[in-house]
């Protein structure tokens, strides 16, 4: 019972990563951790296993309590489809371990990936989690293909946590096959990637996010666009864009520049004040 209950609850969170976050990461690591749990359980006694299934005897069978069949979302969903799986993954560990403490502790180890699992789900459909953890955020501005891919590649090995991608005056299909290529870099080194303006091409780029200027497209429409969470940032050049920002519920919001620069040589600097 628990053994199915298990495989049951991997295949939701499975699905919950490949048809609601649209992560070909996540739905892997699900997948592998369910044919893991398979291939394990495969080891024993399939015909003791059977045999020992009667749904009509069980006196469990029908017993439920106040909501817990309640879902008011598919987020709900894969929280419960969790809670189930490490529940079954530890009590099989505790009744195996009598027979076979080899099972019990591969049993024990795919608990612990689908409390990591869990924890790497919920940051990634969470976008306001994953941006808390950035504590270096790059810029670069270029429309030179290998300057960008160049200084990605050194900002990632400085430690950024987070770049941004600002190519100004550039056709879409070359920006569209320089996001690509950009946000490859910075899924391998573990980095959240942003896409300057252009939420169309954040979203087929399969970029961490976009960061909108005051002239792009309000946060709300956005959003629409999106195919798993999207990080959203915003632009802003003064208090008053700064509280109307704030109301339409981005990620994050930029004040800025504070000083005068090139990148911006229209905009007033705001100062540190």
């Amino acid at each position: 019972a628990n053994f199915n209950r298990a495989r049951e609850a991997s295949r939701v969170v499975e699905e919950f990563c490949r048809f609601v976050l649209n992560s070909s990461p996540l739905t892997e690591r699900a997948k592998k951790l369910r044919h893991e749990l398979s291939a394990s359980i495969g080891t024993l006694d399939a015909g003791r296993l059977i045999s020992g299934r009667d749904t009509l005897g069980d006196v469990g069978v029908g017993k439920t309590v106040e909501k817990q069949l309640t879902r008011g979302s598919l987020a709900d969903c894969f929280t419960a489809g969790c809670k189930r799986l490490t529940e079954a993954l530890r009590a099989l560990a505790e009744v195996i371990r009598i027979d076979n403490e080899p099972v019990a502790a591969t049993m024990e180890k795919l608990r612990y990936d689908a409390y990591t699992l869990e924890k790497d789900i919920v940051i990634f459909s969470d976008t306001s989690a994953k941006f808390k953890s950035v504590r270096l955020y790059i810029v670069i501005t270029s429309n030179l293909p290998a300057e960008v891919i160049s200084l990605a590649h050194k900002c990632a090995a400085g430690g950024a946590d987070c770049i941004q991608l600002r190519a100004k005056d550039v056709e879409d299909d070359r920006f569209f096959a320089l996001a690509v290529e950009f946000v490859k870099i910075c899924k391998d080194a573990g980095i959240v990637s942003i896409i300057n303006d252009r939420a169309d091409i954040a979203v087929a780029a399969g970029a961490d996010g976009v960061h909108l200027g005051q002239n792009d497209l309000p946060v709300e429409q956005a959003r629409k666009l999106q195919l798993a969470p999207l990080i959203i940032g915003k632009s802003t050049h003064s208090l008053k864009q700064l509280r109307a920002a704030c109301d339409e519920g981005p990620t994050y919001v930029g004040l800025g520049p504070v000083f005068a620069t090139a990148t911006k040589p229209s905009a007033p600097a705001v100062g540190l004040e």
